[in-house]
């Protein structure tokens, strides 16, 4: 089961973690993690592309965990 936890500091979002394999396919095949994935890549690059952030993204593939982590304010 894929499994999102959003951080938070005080009242403000500061970044989430995506961990786990959906089970729709095997590792490698699965388009549903495919998509969790290119959602990931989507937050990052409108954070930093478009709105000129800075967030930084982890991919740790032995736990199947993305993290993307917003700069302190």
């Amino acid at each position: 089961m894929t499994r999102c936890e959003f951080f938070r500091q005080n009242e403000r979002i500061t970044g989430f973690s995506v961990c786990g394999h959906s089970g729709y396919a095997e590792a490698g095949q699965d388009i549903v993690c495919a998509a969790i994935s290119a959602a990931v890549s989507l937050a990052e690059c409108t954070i930093n592309d478009v709105c000129g952030g800075k967030a930084k993204v982890r991919v740790k593939e032995e736990d199947a965990r993305i993290t993307l982590t917003l700069p302190a304010s």
